[in-house]
């Protein structure tokens, strides 16, 4: 599991996601390994660990995150045969790991990807897995690394969108490679947050992405700690 992460000052949303939501799950199941990854400019080689934080070599600049995922990705390189699947989220996304290892052995251990599809013709001609969370097999994160593809061919703005899920929509389209649907459950306002209950009843659903309006500190931690206490009652809310 990568989770894409920057760092900010005490009083940064992601700062908080990190070290008061991720962190004290992230490590909790067997069957995954965990880490967040962070750009920094200034290493000496292209990626770096630190615990369970992976350095990469890039700068660390919204949209253009493809460089950064597949420097991630090539750290990995000599190990991706050791998974099943690469999965990606990003920290304002919430996961109840019991739920998605199970969804998961159910799902094709290669050509797959799944997330939640979204399409914005003016960004993209194809159809995309969400950035919020997306997960590929570990053979097609190997064939992205080996195989460049060049979205500017399509349309893409390569100059000024390099997200990295507009990127994965890319191999989809090539390897004619389906989004398997997570059915993920959103919380962008307090008008959603009753959507909460019918995700914790549900124990096919396993993905909660909460991204209220801003200022979005205070409402996104409660509704992080709703979830820690719900399905991570032992853990300790720091």
């Amino acid at each position: 599991m990568l989770i894409l992460a920057s760092d900010g000052g005490p009083n940064n949303l992601y700062t908080h996601l990190q070290h008061r939501s991720w962190r004290n799950y992230m490590h909790s199941h067997s069957d995954i390994e965990a880490y967040f990854y962070k750009a920094n400019p200034h290493l000496t080689e292209d990626y770096y660990f630190d615990s369970d934080v992976l350095w990469v070599k890039c700068i660390e600049q919204y949209p253009k995150l493809w460089n950064k995922f597949i420097l991630a990705l090539g750290a990995f390189k000599n190990r991706l045969h050791e998974f099943d699947y690469i999965s990606r989220p990003d920290l304002s996304a919430f996961l109840v790991l019991d739920r998605y290892i199970e969804f998961l052995k159910t799902k094709p251990t290669t050509n797959m990807c799944c997330g939640t599809t979204l399409f914005d013709p003016v960004r993209s001609p194809f159809k995309y897995p969400s950035g919020g969370c997306f997960t590929i097999s570990s053979d097609l994160a190997t064939y992205i690394l080996e195989n460049p593809v060049n979205p500017g061919a399509y349309g893409i703005d390569t100059e000024n969108d390099e997200i990295d899920d507009l990127r994965i929509g890319v191999y989809l389209h090539e390897l004619k490679v389906p989004t398997i649907p997570d059915r993920r459950c959103d919380v962008h306002g307090y008008w959603e947050e009753h959507n909460l209950q019918n995700f914790i009843c549900d124990k096919e659903r396993f993905y909660v992405r909460i991204v209220h309006q801003p200022p979005r500190l205070e409402r996104d931690m409660a509704i992080h700690n709703l979830l820690l206490s719900t399905f991570y009652p032992t853990v300790t809310l720091t």
